[in-house]
């Protein structure tokens, strides 16, 4: 039997009074409120929209505010707890009460338009292996000669291409790699490395772990970009560091986490776009979901690409040429470029 409440001869089915219910409620919430676009026009913020999360992120200046359609309270400069109102979602259309609007405008103030301040700032290139760690290796014939070829020199040969059009690129940021030479550093030194990197609230890093891949399948070829999965869960926050009020860890590490999850997975697709575009006859093997140590382990943007696979023949030749080496750099760099390009100039989804 269904339950329901009784008034009278009167029955109303429970789900039906709760749809009622959210009907009145959202209509004196809407009529009551201000959008999001009246809420830019009236601070000069910019907005960060990332639907899947359901989680926004409006910046002006030195300031942000972080808010979800999930919860009535939001986070002022990733650090304090501004008591709030609800965020509703309207045709597609954000939509603050009149409480979530108030608490926006009086943490801004109105009518100060600034550019998006957003920066990535450094960019950490971390070429896989080295050293006394090969990675995985094959050998190819070339002129009838066998040649042994290691991952770890394909690995720092297209991080230092890439480190150099970047630094050409972008002299104003640093471009930074893990190794410069035929040396090992060990996972734990390249993870401390990058969460070593200081930089401020509006300043990014975006970490890009550089392999190449292996499989027992000989016919397996192509490239693909692996960022953590949708449902793994890591500490960003450092609580060494951290100058906010302490009780306030959990709720800026998830505002954090989420914003660092999102980031990896633009940076993980533009690249592959590049990638695709710069070798359109190569498989594009897609985006992947794995947690790896140093992409696990490091409190930012992070991501792993597999250049291709050493075990297919065809392909561990293709990498010995300078001219294929330069298609995956050039791939790899039109992608950084457009994730900078979207941070920096327009914003989330």
């Amino acid at each position: 039997m269904a339950s329901g409440f009784s008034t009278g001869s009167v029955r109303i089915d429970r789900t039906v009074f709760t749809v009622l219910l959210l009907i009145f409620f959202s209509g004196f919430l809407v009529s009551q409120s201000m959008s999001v676009d009246e809420l830019i026009g009236r601070t000069g913020a910019s907005l960060k929209w990332e639907a899947y999360h359901r989680i926004g992120l409006l910046e002006k200046g030195d300031k942000s505010i972080s808010f979800s359609l999930d919860n009535t309270w939001m986070i002022g400069n990733y650090s304090t707890i501004l008591p709030s109102g609800a965020v509703l979602k309207e045709k597609g259309v954000l939509i603050f009460s009149n409480d979530a609007a108030q608490t926006v405008l009086k943490f801004f103030g109105e009518n100060v338009a600034e550019e998006n301040p957003y920066n990535v700032r450094v960019i950490l290139i971390d070429p896989g292996h080295g050293g006394r760690d090969p990675g995985t290796s094959s050998t190819v014939t070339v002129n009838g000669i066998p040649v042994l070829v290691e991952e770890k020199n394909i690995n720092l040969d297209v991080s230092l291409r890439l480190a150099d059009m970047l630094r050409i690129k972008f002299p104003g940021k640093e471009i930074l790699l893990t190794r410069t030479d035929d040396s090992y550093p060990t996972l734990e030194e390249r993870v401390e490395l990058a969460n070593g990197i200081e930089v401020g609230p509006k300043e990014g890093i975006i970490y890009i772990s550089i392999h190449v891949n292996a499989s027992l399948n000989r016919k397996a070829e192509g490239y693909e970009i692996w960022h953590l999965p949708g449902n793994y869960r890591r500490e960003v926050v450092n609580p060494d560091i951290y100058k906010g009020d302490e009780s306030l860890i959990p709720v800026v590490n998830t505002i954090l986490e989420e914003r660092y999850a999102m980031e990896s997975i633009r940076l993980a697709q533009n690249m592959l776009n590049g990638l695709d575009e710069q070798l359109p006859d190569v498989p594009n093997r897609g985006l992947k979901e794995e947690s790896w140590f140093v992409v696990r382990n490091t409190r930012m943007a992070a991501v792993l690409v597999e250049l291709g696979y050493i075990t297919n023949k065809d392909e561990a030749q293709r990498m010995m040429q300078t001219s294929y080496l330069k298609k995956l750099t050039n791939g790899l760099y039109n992608g950084i470029n457009r994730f900078i390009d979207y941070y920096e100039e327009k914003g989330f989804d």
